[in-house]
């Protein structure tokens, strides 16, 4: 026989074999740290496969060495994104208080200027237009 049709073969058995206990897992028969053993075995199966020339040990400690470098990429990701939700944060509080305080300004400023009715302020100079027009004939004399 071919030592890659017998990989092959463990390979598709490993295969099913992890399908067959994540479904009995997903019914809740079997317990979380045997799901964690099929597949910490289906990972070194799979390391197996793809380096066919190593020793276990040494298969195990770049089993090891790769989980590392992911872990340590994952926690730069986590730190990056904490990092961003941060800086986000901080600027939508400063956003806050700059709004804040343009509004208590704008508040000091209406309470501070007399209030006055865009209405009343027309017809005042129309009114005023109107005296005016009326004193000039009275200012005239006339000979």
């Amino acid at each position: 026989m071919d030592r890659r049709l017998t990989a092959a073969r463990v390979s598709i058995i490993s295969t099913l074999a992890v399908y067959l206990i994540i479904g009995t897992v997903l019914t809740g028969v079997l317990q979380p740290i045997g799901v964690l053993i099929l597949v910490l075995i289906a990972w070194f199966s799979v390391y197996k496969l793809r380096h066919k020339g190593l020793e276990n040990w040494e298969l195990i400690t770049r089993m090891g060495t790769d989980l590392r470098v992911t872990l340590e990429g994952i926690e730069d990701g986590l730190a990056r994104q904490e990092e961003n939700r941060r800086a986000t944060a901080e600027q939508e509080e400063h956003a806050y208080l700059e709004r804040e305080r343009k509004r208590v300004e704008r508040e000091k400023r209406r309470a501070s200027s007399p209030t006055e009715d865009p209405a009343a302020t027309k017809y005042a100079g129309m009114i005023q237009s109107k005296v005016r027009e009326r004193k000039m004939p009275d200012d005239l004399e006339l000979p």
